[in-house]
This record gives structure tokens, C-alpha cells and sequence, in this order.
């Protein structure tokens, strides 16, 4: 039997490792002449671990044009994700610093024993610590005017940045998801026509000739694998030092 023209038995030799697994879907695609499918590896690489990991499935299936395009998707998304998330933080920070560089600050909490309902105010001084300002049929809170506008230009900075935040992610969903689909088509699609274009520019070619075009490869994949978790623990370790920094500069506030 044939797939695009192509014997099956040479899809076979091309795609050599797990050649049993993928000949079955290749075989009711072209039956039921679908392109729809699921592979569960790719969603997982993608759902779990970003299409920057997902894009090394296709590069070691030797479909690097579609395996580029993913991986430069990945890293616009991860990229995107960090300068979205940055502004935030930084927001947190400038809140966190502004409210520790006030003199105090005073609130109400109001809970319900079941029997009765309580107001409890009380006020924080960096001085003197706690000091207890009685119970009142109702309380209030209190916020100095400048931890009031940095709470605001912090919920600002929030309503800004998150709803590009969750863009961000449901794009990143959606990669998952859509190369997931269409793995196994791409897949089939790639063989038929490396295949065919073997066979028109070597009409006398071997089976050898279709398994070295075949196959998979880890040598480039494993290279870019390398570069990510270089990346990735280079980047964790900018993120740390710019946390302590920021963290020293909040306890000296303290201090």
C-alpha cells in the first residue's frame, strides 16, 4: 500500500525508531483523509514545559523548519511573560518599601464568634510595637497618604500589565495545544515529501539512501536542550541576585 504515493514500507525505513507506533496513524489518515489528531508527548512538552521544550520533539524528527518556528514563539512568549511580570514586582517592591518607611499604621479586623460581632482596632508603631485601642461597635482603616498612592499606582501597574499577563498565557495554551493536533499530520507530511523529493533527485536511490534521510536526530535538539538549561539557570540566578539586592535594600528600610 501507498501513502502520497510513497510504498509504506519506506515510510517505514524513514521514520525507523517507533516506526510501529506512528505507521498505524499515518495509515488511517490517509484512509480517513484527516488531518486531526492528538499526540499526547507533544501536549505534554508544551502544557508542561513551554513550546521552547516542545520545539525539541520536532527538531529531533527532523522537521527543524516547524521546530524553529516553535521555539521562536517560545522564547517571544517567555520573554513577553518576564517583561510583563517585571513591572509588577518592581510595584510590589516600591508598595512594600513605601509602607515600611511610614512611622506606623493602624487597622480594624472584625470577626463573628457566633454569638456576638466584634470590632478590634489596634495600632502598630515601629517604636513601641502593639498597642491595643479597644473594642467599637464599628472600626475603620487607616493608610497614609503615600502607602495610599502606592497601593494605587501599584493596582494600576496590576490592571495594566494583567491582562497582558493571561494573553501571554492562553497564547502559551494554545501552542500546547494546536502543534498537538497536528504533529502526526506535519510528521506524515514531512516524510511523503522528503521521500519523494529523495527519489527525484536520486532516481537510483537505496533503502539506505531513505534512512539516513529519516530517522531522528538528537544531536541538534540535545544542543539546543543544553543552551536552554544554560539559559534557564543563568536567568534564575540574575533573578536571585536582583531579589536579594532588593530584599537588602527592604530590611535596611526596616533596620
Amino acid at each position: 500500500s501507498e501513502i502520497g504515493g510513497v510504498p509504506v514500507n519506506e515510510i517505514a525505513l524513514f521514520v525507523g525508531e517507533k516506526a510501529d507506533r506512528y505507521l498505524p496513524k499515518f495509515i488511517k489518515k490517509a484512509q480517513t483523509n484527516s488531518r486531526a489528531g492528538f499526540n499526547v508527548v507533544v501536549f505534554l512538552f508544551g502544557f508542561l514545559l513551554g513550546p521552547i521544550v516542545q520545539s525539541f520533539y520536532f527538531f529531533h524528527r527532523r522537521m527543524n523548519k516547524i521546530g524553529a518556528v516553535i521555539l521562536a514563539i517560545g522564547v517571544i512568549l517567555t520573554a513577553g511573560g518576564f517583561l510583563a511580570a517585571l513591572p509588577v514586582f518592581n510595584g510590589m517592591m516600591d508598595l512594600m518599601q513605601t509602607a515600611v518607611q511610614e512611622d506606623g499604621f493602624s487597622s480594624s479586623y472584625n470577626w463573628d464568634d457566633g454569638y456576638y460581632d466584634y470590632d478590634y482596632n489596634y495600632e502598630y508603631d515601629y517604636d513601641y510595637g502593639y498597642r491595643y485601642d479597644g473594642f467599637s461597635s464599628s472600626g475603620s482603616d487607616s493608610m497614609p497618604p503615600e502607602t495610599k498612592a502606592a497601593l494605587e499606582e501599584f493596582l494600576q501597574t496590576m490592571l495594566t500589565w494583567l491582562p497582558i499577563m493571561i494573553v501571554l498565557s492562553l497564547a502559551q495554551l494554545a501552542v500546547a495545544i494546536i502543534p498537538a493536533i497536528f504533529a502526526d499530520s506535519w510528521y506524515l507530511k514531512h516524510c511523503v515529501q522528503t521521500i519523494t523529493n529523495l527519489k527525484r533527485q536520486k532516481p537510483d536511490y537505496t533503502p539506505q539512501d531513505i534512512v539516513q534521510a529519516g530517522g531522528t536526530r538528537s544531536g541538534i535538539w540535545i544542543t539546543v536542550l543544553v543552551i536552554y538549561i544554560f539559559a534557564c539557570v543563568a536567568a534564575t540566578f540574575g533573578i536571585i541576585f536582583w531579589l536579594g539586592s532588593e530584599m537588602i535594600d527592604l530590611i535596611s528600610l526596616i533596620q
